[in-house]
Parts: C-alpha cells; structure tokens; sequence
C-alpha cells in the first residue's frame, strides 16, 4: 500500500488517509526527504524485509538453535528499523501514518515473539 501511495503522490493524488495535519499518510509517505531511501521507497523496502521474514520462517534448517537466532536476528534488524522510521515520523516530519504505525505494530510484535523464543533457547 505505501509504494502505491508514494506513486499516487508523485502523480499529484493523495493517500486518502490524510485525516490531519498530525494524521497524514501523505505528508510521511510523501516525504521528498524521508520517504524513500537510496530512491526506493520504504514500502518497497518493507516488501523486500517481508519476503525474507517469510523466507526466514519457512528455512529447512533442521537446527532449533539456529532457526531462532536467524529468527531473532531479522527480528531485531526489523525493529530497529521500525523505530528508526517511527522516530522520523513524529520528532522529525512531525506527522503520524496510519499505515506505517500498523507496519511498525507488526514488526514490534514480531520482535516480541522471537525475543520470547530466544529467551526460552537461552533458559534450556
């Protein structure tokens, strides 16, 4: 949905999720400074971390120990990420995505639970 919106946006549309000036897919998709990274933008990138979440769940590696911490490693580099983008959003373009926060509620869940399983490795 955000690479379709930030192509809509550069069509001179609009996301339809522009609720506010505080609650704004357009201004922080939108973003000519933060809404692509290397030209790309970050809905394409978060498809990109998405296939290899999925990829990451479904390896056939036949070791536990190694499947969590493959787990956890996507895990973490996705939160950061999330983090990273969430501290764009509201300190530095000072607008809130409805999109983007469900995206980061996800990659924050997902952190959660392999954080859980890492911790149960590391207990047995």
């Amino acid at each position: 949905y955000a690479v379709i919106v930030k192509n809509r946006l550069a069509a001179g549309g609009d996301s339809g999720c522009g609720i506010s000036e505080t609650v704004n897919c357009d201004v922080v998709i939108g973003s000519a400074q933060w809404g692509s990274f290397l030209g790309v933008p970050w809905g394409a990138w978060g498809m990109f971390f998405f296939v290899v979440v999925a990829l990451t769940a479904v390896s056939s590696t036949h070791n536990v120990r190694q499947f969590v911490l493959q787990q956890f490693a996507v895990a973490t580099f996705g939160f950061l990420f999330a983090l990273a983008l969430f501290y764009v959003s509201k300190v530095i373009i000072g607008a809130w995505c409805p999109v983007c926060l469900a995206t980061h509620a996800v990659l924050f869940a997902l952190f959660g639970v392999s954080l859980w399983k890492f911790l149960q490795l590391r207990k047995s």
